[in-house]
């Protein structure tokens, strides 16, 4: 049977065109039980590279970047500041700007299938801290309602625990809950009073003008409105994707225009769907609805599905009030092989961070 990752993994991520601009990282492959995934090595630690290749930019400049776009209080976000540059030169100083990423498909929320235990990753770990034992080993996207028995086992086997982000899961869109949301019906509505003015257009029919445009869409918004230290992909990225089956592309096209208005990307893993690519026309007044309706286009995609819809992080009060709840994404980081600097600097980090940024992103809808 086709397997859509692998085929994405050796086409795409081990091919000969990079998929990704901001990122400057080696990609190979590493066998974690059963399954091959990409092991993503940064080994410069750039301070533009991606925060989803980067420790450094997670907590330093993409952190201090949304102190600009999430609502915090004015007060706060001088700290926060200044806890992000702090961080950030521990991270430089100490050489953990950069590290070996297990499992990153370069995607803002990685999935698992199926997830593997921590004696499979421990296993795993020889191989990459030998040919790279000057950087740690970092795995992203952990979030309890998803991860909570492997989390538990690399933390006892001595990974450290990074908070990074809130993220909205909506758990069981199939047994309908979320329709019952007020915005969830008007969102409904809309679809239905507007059905006759837009097109769905499968990725499969995307013309070259389309991948064109799908790509500008999510730049405008990830990259330009938002900080521009989400991934960068290039055309090849959403081409090699829809191709493969990685990557489901759905545009949305007004029937009186040949020109895209709003495209989603959604993959899928075993019980889980999300949504990597999104993108709509900025132009277009707020209250033509088209974040409306490409959320709208995933969440029924994942009720027919009968899989969990993973939100990834930002709008927390717009996603709330369609049924998703929050959640904290972990990531975890194996530092044992380095000096005992290094890790004493990164038990430091992961402590102070949970003890003042976990309680703030769970009593605020970030």
């Amino acid at each position: 049977m086709n397997d859509p990752w692998a085929d994405f993994l050796s086409r795409g991520l081990l091919g000969s065109e990079p998929l990704i601009r901001n990122a400057d990282v080696e990609i190979s492959s590493v066998r974690v039980g059963e399954q091959t995934v990409p092991l993503v090595t940064n080994q410069k630690g750039s301070p533009n590279c991606s925060w989803v290749t980067s420790l450094r930019n997670t907590y330093g400049p993409y952190a201090r970047a949304e102190t600009g776009v999430v609502p915090m209080n004015r007060f706060f976000r001088p700290l926060c500041i200044a806890a992000s540059y702090a961080t950030e030169a521990i991270l430089t100083t100490g050489g953990l700007a950069g590290g070996n990423y297990l499992n990153n498909w370069l995607l803002a929320t990685n999935l698992y299938l199926p997830t593997p235990t921590a004696d499979e990753i421990l296993t795993s770990l020889n191989d990459s801290c030998l040919t790279k034992s000057n950087l740690p080993v970092v795995i992203r996207s952990l979030t309890p309602p998803l991860h909570a028995n492997l989390i538990a086992g690399l933390s006892k086997a001595g990974f450290l625990l990074f908070p990074v982000r809130q993220v909205w899961i909506v758990q069981n869109p199939a047994e309908g809950a979320w329709r019952k949301h007020r915005d969830s019906r008007n969102d409904l509505a809309l679809l239905k009073t507007t059905q006759n003015e837009w097109t769905w257009i499968p990725g499969a029919e995307f013309s070259d003008q389309d991948y064109a445009q799908a790509l500008h869409l999510y730049q405008r918004l990830y990259r330009e409105r938002y900080p521009s230290f989400n991934p960068d992909f290039t055309d090849q990225f959403l081409r090699i994707g829809q191709t493969t089956g990685f990557l489901n592309l759905v545009g949305l096209r007004a029937n009186s225009s040949p020109i895209l208005s709003g495209v989603i990307g959604m993959v899928h893993r075993a019980q889980t769907s999300c949504t990597p690519l999104l993108g709509y026309d900025l132009n277009q007044p707020q209250s033509t609805g088209l974040y409306r309706l490409l959320t709208l286009r995933a969440i029924l995609e994942c009720e027919t599905r009968g899989t969990m819809l993973h939100c990834s992080a930002g709008a927390g009060k717009f996603k709330a009030s369609r049924g998703a709840q929050a959640h904290v994404e972990f990531t975890a980081v194996w530092a044992n092989h380095l000096p005992f600097y290094c890790r004493a600097n990164l038990r430091g980090l992961a402590a102070a961070v949970r003890k003042w940024v976990v309680p703030y992103m769970e009593s605020h809808q970030l």
